[in-house]
């Protein structure tokens, strides 16, 4: 995930996908570390103009991947809309969102 080296991501949707869906679709995932723990995840590009990462750490329920977004999207309604745009161009229903920012602003 050198793409995103550096940069803060922060966890705002969890998907009710395992990682092995992602990983089979787009091919680019590894397993890496990081100061938490082992995870397995890729970095993405949307339009060259949006990052994110699709991460599951060790420990994580096996059916489920999270989205982590740059730090620099920080409204609710902003990571709301750019979460409905990933789900979108990864042709992931709405209906597969376990949570999002939105359900939780406060964590």
């Amino acid at each position: 995930m050198a793409e995103l080296s550096g940069v803060d991501l922060v966890p705002q949707a969890i998907v009710r996908r395992p990682i092995s869906f992602f990983a089979r679709k787009f091919g680019n995932f590894v397993e890496d570390h990081d100061d938490l723990d082992i995870y397995e995840g890729a970095a993405f590009n949307l339009d060259d103009d949006l990052c994110f990462a699709m991460k599951r750490y060790r420990g994580y329920p096996a059916d489920t991947t999270t989205i982590y977004l740059p730090n620099e999207i920080r409204t609710v309604d902003e990571i709301a809309a750019v979460i409905s745009r990933i789900l979108k161009e990864l042709e992931i229903s709405q209906s597969f969102l376990e949570w999002q920012r939105a359900d939780g602003p406060d964590l």
